[in-house]
């Protein structure tokens, strides 16, 4: 039942959206030479218009003109139990064999059944909650669908599509991107571009203490080899 009156509510605000109101398209749009004369009514026809209106094609209003008639037949028929004709159930004879031999299930499925004062309570609440349905739709969109800013809290959680992309956002998509920020700063900054600076900084340093060596004068050769002797007799010396 409350189906009923939301499905009302809503097909009858697109459909006031749509017819209600003044025209509010923005025209024809004319592509090239601005001085350029454009056919009007070639354009309202659709024949070069990007914002030309046209009526739907019939592979779309084909299909919706037969549920529409099929919807209102199987309403119609499913209902003569209210106007005196409780013995007469084409479509629930139709089904029976579904339900009460089951190829799926040894057990017969028991047919849900109600009482006509019941039939007529349910009845009437689906019809009256859709009629306010398309008044409460009339009201608000007699002249046109036209977006206005409304602070209430119940139309800020609808408008907002009850916050769920924030809620992800929030909880998944923004941790996720500081872990992938965090990450590509500590491993590619401090790991991988800090070691291979930390390599290069070694290399360079020991470059620089090494080539301080190679002075370029026989003297300091010399003195290298004296003291590499120095250091043999030394070694020899103790270990003996």
């Amino acid at each position: 039942m409350l189906t009923a009156g939301l499905t009302a509510f809503y097909m009858f605000r697109l459909v006031l959206g749509i017819f209600g109101g003044s025209y509010r398209g923005s025209g024809p749009a004319a592509h090239g030479d601005e001085d350029e004369e454009v056919d009007e009514e070639e354009l309202a026809h659709g024949r070069g218009g990007l914002y030309a209106i046209y009526e739907a094609p019939a592979i779309m209003t084909v299909p919706m003109i037969i549920l529409a008639v099929l919807s209102v037949i199987g309403g119609l028929v499913g209902s003569f139990a209210l106007f005196g004709a409780p013995n007469w159930h084409p479509l629930e004879s139709f089904l029976k064999p579904v339900f009460t031999n089951p190829t799926w299930s040894s057990v017969p499925v028991a047919l849900p059944t109600a009482s006509l004062t019941t039939q007529w309570i349910s009845t009437g609440l689906s019809v009256g909650l859709g009629l306010l349905g398309i008044l409460g739709a009339w009201a608000l969109y007699r002249n046109g669908f036209e977006y206005r800013e409304n602070k209430n809290p119940l139309y800020q959680l609808v408008f907002h599509k009850y916050y769920i992309d924030e809620f992800f956002s929030a909880a998944l998509i923004n941790p996720l991107l500081w872990l992938g920020r965090a990450a590509s700063r500590l491993l590619e900054g401090d790991v991988l571009d800090g070691g291979s600076r930390g390599v290069a900084w070694v290399f360079g340093r020991s470059s620089a203490a090494l080539r301080r060596l190679q002075t370029g004068y026989m003297r300091n050769y010399a003195l290298a080899i004296l003291f590499g002797v120095v250091l043999i007799i030394i070694f020899y010396a103790v270990r003996g």
